[in-house]
């Protein structure tokens, strides 16, 4: 079975709805398509090293996929989309460093290629957003 009549047979099996082609094509249309294993748990990485009154945060991705761009926004930089870029390693992952204040909690997501959100598996807790789901929260406390 192929991933079109899996997903035509999704939707038709667990909500009811007998897709017709225009659906299906949008569906699996390159820019609607989950075709990247990046955000799957495991594969997003957050590294803490705790200094005196700051927290060195590492925010990368563990896998190589395609993207143009990822950025990190959030409370840490008032959710502007060009501040933190990360940057694309040889290895083909995506990584930046940023300092936080100690004993802190921030809200962030990622942003693909300036239109798609992305939540990090790896975060510390989440918390529902009032647009399309929940943020990313990173706690910056030593345990």
């Amino acid at each position: 079975m192929g991933t079109e009549q899996a997903t035509q047979l999704f939707y038709e099996c667990f909500c009811g709805i007998k897709m017709d082609v225009k659906i299906e094509k949008l569906l699996n249309s390159h820019s609607l398509r989950l075709k990247s294993n990046l955000f799957k748990r495991g594969n997003t990485m957050l590294k803490k090293r705790f200094l005196k009154t700051k927290c060195k945060v590492t925010f990368e991705t563990l896998e190589n996929f395609e993207a143009k761009s990822v950025a990190l926004v959030g409370d840490f930089n008032n959710w502007e989309k060009s501040t933190t870029p990360m940057k694309r390693l040889k290895s083909g992952i995506w990584k930046t460093t940023i300092d936080l204040d100690k004993d802190s909690t921030y809200q962030y997501r990622y942003l693909i290629d300036g239109v798609k959100w992305e939540n990090d598996q790896s975060a510390d807790d989440y918390v529902p957003n009032n647009v399309d789901g929940d943020n990313c929260v990173v706690i910056t406390r030593e345990a």
